[in-house]
């Protein structure tokens, strides 16, 4: 596995090299990557709280923010791209859409960070070559075997609530009009 500092270098050098910038993550992880930055650069969040991704945005955060005039293109546009855009994801102009599925469940919160680090570390390995794309299988296995299947069950569980929930007020709404 990818440890530590060498993912973060990683993980940094694909920020930096790459010609576009997309970030396909789950829902809400900006804002809450954004949240955990916040709370880190204003002492409520220690860095061992942060994932690891995390911990490297707020150290080129942080340096931008101790002295921004004679910043690094990449202090700058960590901090413009996780600060001053995310903060706008608060924006009461912005419509949210949510997902029909929980991006959070007790189990995501117990095995978050040994999945995430198994989901990263083999996408890149496909990425780089260093694997073939049919290690993908083996990867949804061991991420089954990890907590996985734990996470999918309480997914389901959580969709049919609101489902439920969803149904009850369709129902509420139908009589209403009704009377």
């Amino acid at each position: 596995m990818i440890q530590g500092e060498n993912f973060s270098n990683i993980i940094r050098e694909i920020s930096i090299r790459r010609p576009l910038a997309i970030n396909l993550d789950y829902n809400q992880a900006l804002t809450i990557c954004y949240e955990n930055l916040q709370a880190a650069l204003n002492g409520e969040k220690s860095e061992d709280e942060l994932e690891i991704l995390e911990r490297s945005f707020e150290k080129v955060c942080r340096a931008y923010l101790e002295n921004p005039k004679t910043a690094s293109a990449e202090e700058w546009s960590a901090y413009l791209s996780r600060i001053k855009a995310c903060s706008l994801l608060s924006d009461e102009k912005i419509q949210r859409v949510n997902t029909i599925y929980p991006t959070r469940t007790k189990t995501t919160e117990a095995y978050r960070y040994t999945l995430k680090e198994l989901e990263s570390e083999t996408f890149l390995k496909i990425i780089r070559g260093e694997s073939v794309l049919c290690f993908f299988f083996r990867f949804v296995k061991e991420w089954k075997q990890e907590g996985g299947d734990e996470i999918i069950q309480e997914m389901i569980q959580e969709r049919k609530s609101l489902s439920s929930q969803e149904d009850q007020k369709t129902e509420e709404k139908a009589e209403q009009k009704a009377e």
